[in-house]
């Protein structure tokens, strides 16, 4: 087996990072927009799917939070 690098090849853990950041600014802007579908995946992206997570996340940040229930 060759155990040369080919320098063209990118690392599968980049591209999947810059497939994420990519599908979080879409929905990010979708959710600005007044998508309330995007808005619970972008909270779910930030926050996680555990409950405990979210509780945390709403008392560290309660002015974002705020806003987000003013919109």
């Amino acid at each position: 087996m060759d155990n040369r690098v080919d320098p063209d090849r990118i690392p599968l853990a980049r591209v999947v990072s810059q497939l994420v950041k990519v599908q979080f600014d879409d929905a990010l802007k979708e959710a600005n927009a007044g998508d309330t579908n995007m808005q619970v995946l972008v909270g779910q992206m930030v926050v996680g799917h555990d409950a405990s997570s979210l509780a945390a996340f709403i008392l560290a940040n309660r002015d974002v939070v705020s806003i987000l229930f003013t919109l």
